[in-house]
């Protein structure tokens, strides 16, 4: 039943793409390159770079070489949670006021002092031993004007052991802030600094009901299920805690944001004349591929409502300005958040049938204890509850669990 669940969603994911995409054959199983700023003056650059390389002989006008005026779904401004337009929308570049916001926005103000200045400061996680081994960076780290680093990453697929991850990841940050110099001091732990880790997510954690495995288990299942966030929150804020006294230790945080929960009691689209930074930014994280010029035109230059670090975001959303190969990225962006969204349907759905399944034991174990206590045999016991012998046996396993036998 899984796999039939499993093959479908794929088949649905690709038909979806395969009609949004007009025909376009597409590749799920790419290389992912290095994302660099894309400015008119880089795609004229590129244009300038492609003509000049073969001067005699000109290049067919076709879809792999000429940017599109619009993508997949016919957006105007791309996917904002994609992985291109999510590093395209926050390096740093030409406009750091929008990394700026954004984390001053999602991120509590590390005792109360707010993010004013950004650098980049691109970390290998697991740190290199050998000079050519494939790195693997995060999404975007940045350090502030106190040295507060900054790890921020868009997560659209959900899969086993992520915040176990993140945490890896915010301790290795922690681990190798200092260089071999610094360490070399005899008071050189006096130069730590604190690392918070921000993920935004595509996805419900309370919506989530399990990721089959063979030898793992699902911790966040658990996690969820003894303390789901009430109904009005959509982040996460994790920080070291004594379970005792309450101290804190704040040089680690996790914080993440739960994009689809963001959604309730709030109309983020299209933009409303109170609308906070907050609103504006998952406005744009839930609905870039909403907006056109018309409405851009109409907040930012009429009503002059639209704060000038969310009009630039939505500049560097814009898909028709984009070079052919970010856009041929986007498209691939595309159809992996199409594959990502039927799998965690597909998790959904098992879910619910292995949760009847369990309402199902946890409604006949009562019955079954009173037969027991009347002296039935296994055999009456079938009969008389219309059982299958799994189902009596893991009845048995439950009622002994119960007795922590």
């Amino acid at each position: 039943m899984k796999k039939s669940f499993y093959l479908i969603s794929i088949f649905l994911a690709f038909s979806l793409h395969f009609v949004h995409a007009s025909g376009i054959e597409e590749t799920f199983f790419g290389t992912t390159s290095k994302k660099r700023i894309q400015t008119p003056s880089t795609i004229e650059e590129s244009e300038t770079q492609s003509s000049s390389s073969q001067p005699k002989k000109k290049k067919a006008r076709t879809k792999e070489n000429t940017s599109e005026s619009r993508g997949p779904y016919g957006e105007e401004y791309a996917i904002a949670t994609t992985d291109t337009s999510f590093k395209q929308m926050l390096s740093i570049g030409d406009h750091p006021e929008i990394i700026i916001s954004f984390l001053n926005t999602f991120v509590p103000a590390f005792r109360g002092d707010h993010v004013q200045t950004v650098t980049d400061a691109p970390v290998a996680i697991p740190p290199l031993k050998k000079p050519n081994e494939k790195q693997t960076f995060m999404d975007l780290h940045v350090l502030t004007q106190n040295g507060v680093h900054y790890i921020i990453e868009m997560q659209a697929k959900r899969h086993l052991m992520f915040d176990e991850r993140v945490l890896f990841y915010a301790s290795s940050t922690y681990h190798l802030q200092l260089s071999e110099k610094e360490l070399n001091l005899e008071d050189w732990y006096l130069k730590l600094k604190p690392v918070i880790s921000l993920q935004l997510l595509d996805y419900d954690t309370n919506r989530i009901r399990g990721i089959s495995s063979s030898d793992l288990v699902d911790t966040l299942v658990e996690r969820v299920k003894q303390h789901p966030l009430p109904e009005d929150q959509f982040t996460k804020h994790y920080i070291l805690t004594d379970q005792n006294s309450g101290q804190q230790i704040d040089y680690m945080q996790i914080v993440q944001v739960e994009l689809p929960r963001a959604e309730k009691g709030r109309t983020l689209f299209p933009p409303q004349e109170n609308f906070t930074p907050l609103d504006w930014w998952l406005s744009i994280l839930n609905h870039s591929k909403d907006y056109v010029d018309e409405v851009v035109e109409e907040w930012h230059t009429v009503k002059k409502k639209m704060p000038e670090s969310i009009y630039n975001t939505l500049k560097r959303l814009d898909y028709r300005t984009w070079n052919p190969q970010m856009q041929r990225e986007y498209r691939e962006d595309i159809t992996r958040k199409d594959l990502f969204q039927a799998a965690f349907e597909v998790e959904r759905q098992e879910g619910k049938a292995e949760g009847k399944i369990e309402g199902r034991i946890e409604g006949r174990k009562d019955l079954y204890i009173k037969k027991m206590a009347k002296g039935k045999t296994d055999d009456q016991i079938l009969n008389e509850m219309e059982i299958t012998q799994n189902e009596l046996e893991e009845i048995k396993a439950s009622v002994n669990k119960d007795n922590g036998v």
